[in-house]
């Protein structure tokens, strides 16, 4: 179950806008449905999600949670990246900002193939 941090974490690298299309995807435990979702910002480092309070996900991400995702940047199918990420954290937006949704923060642990 979400429980949502006030602060953002302070981060070393400078997170990139995701292009328009661009997407990512994940099942994040055996027993969860698979998820497509629109990729908020990315870094060499992460990836920022946007996701609506009352999504079905935040039923079921926590924070250290770790899962396998593919990333579909720029909108490109064949050009897809695989990766194993943990939640980092899970935050409200700054006043003002996308009321009733949460952001997920996700560090990249690992590249992998295929």
């Amino acid at each position: 179950m979400i429980q949502a941090e006030k602060n953002g974490e302070l981060r070393s690298e400078i997170r990139k806008a995701a292009e328009q299309g661009a997407v990512v995807e994940f099942r994040p435990s055996a027993e969860a449905m698979v998820y497509q979702m629109t990729l908020r910002n990315w870094s060499d480092l992460g990836l920022g999600l946007l996701v609506k309070k009352n999504s079905g996900i935040c039923k079921v991400l926590e924070k250290g949670h770790t899962f396998a995702m593919a990333v579909h940047k720029v909108g490109a199918r064949d050009r897809i990246e695989n990766v194993r990420v943990e939640v980092r954290h899970i935050s409200e937006p700054a006043a003002g900002q996308h009321p009733d949704h949460y952001i997920i923060g996700l560090l990249i642990r690992e590249r992998m193939e295929g």
